[in-house]
């Protein structure tokens, strides 16, 4: 299995033709076994406030298709009036002259034939866009999908319009030398003067690769780790016993498990669709046994004339597949469901109509639809042809639509349509299965609005694992970022998306590892360094009213951004292009150089990282906190794919007695934390050697922040922060001066602390003088078991903070 089509044909068709049938047993202890797999969703973010600008070469002209609406003439001027020159074309014109540019205005009446023609005017164009070897040269699709990519819900738009944002997706892989860029818009009635310059504007920024205009602001996708719950169960009225669901994809590989997992969980009838022909009843003269040579033998023994082995092969395969479907039928069957298998065309209607009408008559009526059906066509862009185009686009959308039509009449409960991680990302040779799948997301976006009492979802899968995926292409997708989904695993993923809330994009991981996902194109240069250059991973807004948190962290009158949140968002900027690994450590943590904060000022502070890397057998990203060109902290953050083992804890509790009561530490000066940050909630012991406290975990992001970049924290800034205070209590017993954190070598976080309880903090110390200390710090819970750990923390100390840490309110200057 060498090939991407062997890959697909492989998921429609199975891994063996023969299986030992599972007893009901075998298969419950399967799926109650199953390791979870890594899910996210889309959300619309605000882009980066300050990104890298292109400067084009203003010789060759930025040629701008014209979809009809007047928005092509306006753009055309709007780019002279930045120094460049804009020519508005159609489609099928094929300009000749040197080209620095091509914008694509996606028509609102998008359909296979334009896509396909404008896929054929991206390949003319290829050699211009790819030639330049000075300035950069741009490809852009503007789609009208209301400026939020179809994500709200309420905005109705024609789906196939996606289609050619799927193209950039793929060529952003393939052409390395173009800047490629896809612009969603509002409609035509709401294009103002002032939404051109801001679409020219926008397409002169390196990335993101998907921005949004809507009210004139440009926003950003960011997909978000969202884990189906017990408590994001729905209660819609799902398909059960006498009802049937029609499943396209055949009876093999993926779509026969997911047919046989839906037997078992809601015991409800089955239309299965495929191209393999219903399968006959099978001469005597061939073997019992699975085993392909004795097949093979026995079809040259009773051939009526004299076969190629050619067609012995094709032979011996069509017999395997009908044993295969005969099997995951009665797999099916076993759970006491009735089963119906045809062989259609599901591009044709009339098929698949007629198919639908006997599962009516046989089954029941029909209340669901999963679309599985796909095939591929794998081609780099400039080399695909427009019948591999029409056959892979057609097989995933007109098929849908064919299953829509034929169901018009009847009462859906659940449509799931099966998208790919390639619509996504975008994938090397994919273009035009990037592009039906993101038409499939649209289509299921306008379904879910039209219907309110229907569980509609497209699940956007990473590639499934059948047993027969070779150790080099495991790891080819690994480089890439998708992970490998095991068969049962999948299979239960699909049952419980159709428990869960109502997302309707959803996109599926596996639980291998997956390298990085680019979700963005943007870049900076990480200072000295000889690692590849950092990309703006997000940017955040600094303040008192954005982070209300601040308030509880003031010295010297002014307010301090805590260490403990910057490693917060140090790792959320690592796992953000990284789905599917999970956080393990931190190292090389350094503060630079504060971030201070008036009563009245708000400073955009950028957090980059860098490429995932693979050293000393760990998996690590890079990653900086910037404001403008000053570097205030950074580190190294580490991925893994699981959580690691927890080793013992290895720093034992101090019981000497500490001088100062709990009541004291946060009154007397000591200690210049505020309510939100006073988390130390008992002092075990004190010496010379170390201190032992206990504190409790953060609460919710949201107490902390008026916009949290997610519901949970990563790490646990409190926890973290109440060993900081631990320390500047024992910088004051030990030597009477104040201290603060300037970094720390390594931070590992073994498990999540349980919210309920409090947790021990155990500081050795390893070295200490006048001016600096140095420590291990431990974290245990209530069953002596290690949460995190820190190696060498590293703090300054200096008698003048004394002072500082008294002056502990806020000074607004506006009342002075």
């Amino acid at each position: 299995l060498q090939t991407l089509q062997q890959i697909i044909d492989f998921m429609h068709q199975g891994n063996s033709p023969v299986k030992e049938t599972l007893t009901r047993t075998q298969e419950n202890v399967i799926k109650e076994n199953y390791l979870p797999l890594w899910r996210g969703v889309l959300s619309i973010e605000p882009a980066p406030l300050s990104r890298p600008k292109l400067k084009m070469d203003n010789q060759g002209e930025i040629l701008v298709t014209d979809d009809g609406t007047g928005l092509a003439d306006t753009i055309c001027k709007e780019l002279e009036q930045k120094g460049y020159i804009g020519r508005k074309i159609s489609l099928q014109e094929r300009h000749k002259g040197k080209v620095s540019g091509l914008i694509i205005l996606v028509p609102g009446a998008t359909d296979a034939d334009s896509i396909c023609s404008t896929m054929e005017l991206m390949q003319y164009h290829s050699t211009d866009l790819n030639t330049s070897t000075e300035k950069p040269t741009l490809l852009a699709a503007i789609t009208r999908m209301g400026g939020t990519f179809g994500l709200d819900s309420e905005n109705n738009f024609n789906p196939e319009c996606a289609a050619i944002g799927g193209f950039i997706k793929t060529v952003d892989k393939e052409w390395s030398e173009v800047n490629c860029r896809i612009l969603d818009i509002q409609s035509d009635a709401e294009i103002t003067d002032e939404t051109v310059v801001n679409i020219v504007e926008e397409l002169f920024h390196n990335g993101p690769l998907e921005a949004g205009i809507k009210d004139n602001k440009v926003n950003s996708l960011d997909l978000n780790a969202k884990p189906v719950t017990e408590e994001s169960q729905s209660l819609k009225s799902l398909p059960h016993g006498n009802e049937t669901i029609v499943i396209s994809g055949g009876a093999r590989g993926i779509t026969a498990e997911i047919a046989i997992e839906l037997a078992s969980e809601y015991g409800t009838n089955l239309l299965l669709l495929g191209r393999s022909p219903v399968p006959d009843s099978e001469p005597g003269w061939l073997p019992a046994t699975g085993n392909a040579v004795d097949i093979k033998q026995a079809i040259i023994q009773n051939s009526d004339q004299a076969m190629t082995p050619r067609e012995v092969e094709a032979k011996a395969r069509e017999i395997m597949a009908a044993r295969e479907i005969r099997h995951n039928l009665e797999r099916a069957r076993a759970y006491g469901v009735k089963v119906l298998y045809k062989s259609a065309d599901i591009r044709n209607i009339d098929q698949v109509s007629q198919a639908m009408d006997e599962a009516r008559k046989e089954l029941g009526p029909i209340t669901g639809i999963i679309h599985g059906a796909g095939v591929l066509a794998d081609k780099l862009f400039a080399d695909k042809t427009s019948e591999q185009f029409h056959d892979v686009y057609s097989t995933k959308v007109s098929g849908l639509k064919s299953l829509l039509q034929a169901t018009s009449d009847d009462e859906l409960k659940v449509l799931v349509t099966f998208s790919s991680t390639t619509a996504r990302f975008g994938r090397k040779g994919q273009s035009d299965y990037a592009a039906a799948n993101e038409v499939l997301n649209k289509m299921a976006r306008i379904e879910s609005v039209k219907r309110q009492g229907c569980k509609v979802v497209s699940l956007n899968w990473g590639p499934w694992d059948g047993g027969m995926v070779t150790p080099q292409l495991r790891k080819l997708f690994e480089q890439e970022g998708i992970g490998v989904i095991p068969l049962q695993e999948g299979a239960r993923q699909l049952i419980n998306e159709l428990k869960s809330e109502s997302d309707v994009e959803v996109v599926i991981l596996g639980s291998e590892p997956p390298g990085q996902v680019k979700a963005t194109n943007t870049q900076t240069t990480q200072p000295g360094s000889t690692r590849s250059p950092l990309h703006l991973a997000y940017e955040r807004a600094v303040s008192i009213k954005d982070l209300p948190v601040l308030n509880s962290h003031i010295m010297n009158g002014k307010a301090v951004l805590p260490a403990a949140i910057m490693i917060e968002w140090f790792v959320h900027g690592a796992l953000h292009n990284n789905p599917g690994l999970v956080f393990h450590g931190v190292d090389n943590f350094r503060i630079y150089k504060g971030v201070i904060v008036d009563a009245d000022e708000v400073l955009n502070i950028q957090i980059l990282a860098g490429d995932l890397i693979e050293e000393n057998d760990q998996l690590i990203v890079p990653v900086e906190l910037k404001q403008g060109q000053t570097l205030h902290a950074g580190a190294t953050i580490v991925l893994d794919h699981t959580h690691s083992q927890k080793p013992a804890p290895r720093v034992t509790s101090e019981k000497g007695k500490y001088s100062q009561s709990l009541e004291e530490i946060y009154d007397n000066g000591l200690l210049f934390h505020g309510p939100d940050l006073q988390g130390i909630t008992s002092i075990i012991g004190y010496s010379d050697s170390g201190m032992t406290g206990t504190a409790k975990t953060a609460p919710k992001p949201s107490s902390w922040m008026t916009q949290p970049i997610r519901k949970n924290w990563l790490a646990d800034p409190l926890l973290i922060d109440s060993a900081f205070q631990l320390m500047i209590l024992w910088s004051f017993e030990n030597s009477g001066s104040g201290s603060l954190p300037t970094g720390l070598n390594g931070y590992r976080q073994f498990n999540h602390a349980s919210s309920t309880s409090e947790i021990e903090i155990r500081i050795e110390i390893l070295s200490h003088n006048k001016h600096a200390i140095e420590a291990t710090v431990e974290f245990v819970d209530n069953k002596d078991e290690l949460i995190a750990r820190i190696e060498k923390y590293e703090c300054v100390v200096d008698g003048s903070l004394n002072s500082a840490f008294k002056n502990n309110r806020l000074i607004d200057e506006t009342q002075s």
